[in-house]
C-alpha cells in the first residue's frame, strides 16, 4: 500500500469498514478489524482517520452532500415526478439496486448510517446552499 496515493488509501479504508458493515455490528468494528480488512498500516489509517466515528462522518458526509447537490437541482420545483425520481436515485444509490457495498449491510448498521445522515441533513440550511 506503500505507493499508492492518500486519495487511494482513504477509499480503500472506507471500502473496508463498508465491507464490515456487512459482516458484523456496526458497534463490534475495530480499527484492527479496518486495518486488516484494507491491509493498510495502522499508521496509514491514522493519517486519515481517528476513530471508527470518523469513518462513518466521511462517509455519510459525502452522502449527505450527494442527497442535497440532486435536492438543490429540484428546490421550488412542484414537478412531484422530479422529486420522486430525485429519491428514488438517491435511495437506489444506498439500496439494493446500487452501491455494492451499501446493498450487503445489514438493517441495524444502515440504520446507523441514515440516522447520521439525517443530522447533518437537520445541520444543512438548503436555502443558503450554492450560494
Amino acid at each position: 500500500m506503500n505507493t499508492k496515493d492518500n486519495k487511494t488509501v482513504n477509499k480503500t479504508i472506507r471500502t473496508a469498514f463498508l465491507e464490515l458493515l456487512s459482516e458484523k455490528p456496526y458497534v463490534d468494528i475495530t480499527v484492527t478489524d479496518i486495518v486488516n480488512k484494507a491491509g493498510v498500516a495502522r499508521i496509514s489509517y491514522y493519517r486519515h482517520f481517528s476513530s471508527v466515528n470518523d469513518i462513518v462522518d466521511c462517509i455519510t458526509d459525502e452522502l449527505a452532500s450527494r442527497f442535497v447537490k440532486n435536492v438543490i437541482a429540484i428546490v421550488g420545483s412542484n414537478d412531484k415526478q422530479l422529486w420522486i425520481s430525485t429519491l428514488i436515485d438517491f435511495f437506489e444509490f444506498t439500496g439494493e439496486k446500487g452501491n455494492k457495498y451499501f446493498k450487503r449491510i445489514s438493517q441495524s448498521n444502515m440504520s446507523v448510517i441514515f440516522i447520521r445522515v439525517t443530522e447533518k441533513l437537520k445541520l444543512i440550511n438548503i436555502s443558503h446552499v450554492g450560494d
